[in-house]
């Protein structure tokens, strides 16, 4: 896997350093429990910036896996719908993270009862098969891909998934010990999950960057061809 571009790599970090930012102002907004403009920076609030910032970074995650998926095309890989199926995926996160859809299905599930503890957010219950399925699904796309892209990707999605799910269920069983208190303890796990799904969805983005510079060698050809036919029209 290639290196990545000095501009590339500033433009990583300055996106990580926003991150962390935001973790840092959010987790201290939900310690002092602020209210007014600066509940907008707490990180469990929907159309807060927080959820703006994650939303936008997933949606241009999928707007690259697209642009992957395009450049592939073009030279006939068999990974290149896979590109393209990811893209869908994580625009499809860029639109649950403004809207909750997870906490709709979770309100779906309202008949049924609530067991506490572990299992305290209900939709973790319909989160964790289908996070088995899209593992599932993606397989074979992950298969076709150069190693250490399919590594990287994997890497990427299993820190995004111990913090949106992983850190759900630890937080809920912190918030339902403490008797539906939001304790340091439930605020130390939600920072965590923010954390941990900004770093995952940066190193996609990061194993997407990198993946493409691997494949300037092989757009090459094509470049020159297209510029000499140019030339001599």
């Amino acid at each position: 896997m290639e290196r990545l571009g000095a501009g590339a790599s500033r433009l990583l970090w300055a996106a990580a350093l926003f991150a962390a930012l935001l973790v840092v102002v959010g987790c201290t907004a939900e310690l002092l429990a602020w209210d007014g403009f600066p509940a907008k920076f707490r990180l469990d609030r929907e159309l807060a910036f927080p959820a703006w910032y994650a939303s936008i970074l997933m949606a241009a995650t999928g707007g690259l896996a697209w642009w992957v998926g395009a450049v592939e095309t073009g030279l006939e890989r068999p990974s290149a719908l896979g590109w393209s199926l990811l893209g869908i995926l994580f625009v499809y996160f860029s639109a649950d993270e403004m809207v909750g859809i997870h906490e709709r299905i979770a309100d779906g599930l309202g008949s049924l009862p609530n067991p506490g503890g572990l299992l305290t957010f209900r939709w973790v219950v319909v989160g964790i098969p289908l996070v088995a399925l899209a593992g599932a699904l993606f397989l074979p796309f992950l298969r076709r891909l150069p190693r250490r892209t399919a590594i990287a990707l994997v890497i990427a999605g299993l820190v995004f998934v111990v913090g949106a799910i992983g850190m759900e269920i630890l937080g809920g069983a912190a918030y339902t010990l403490a008797g539906r208190k939001r304790t340091v303890l439930y605020i130390a796990l939600m920072t965590m999950e923010e954390a941990l799904e900004y770093l995952g969805v940066l190193l996609a983005m990061r194993a997407m960057l990198k993946h493409v510079a691997s494949l300037v060698p092989t757009l090459q050809p094509f470049a020159t061809s297209a510029a000499n036919a140019s030339n001599s029209g």
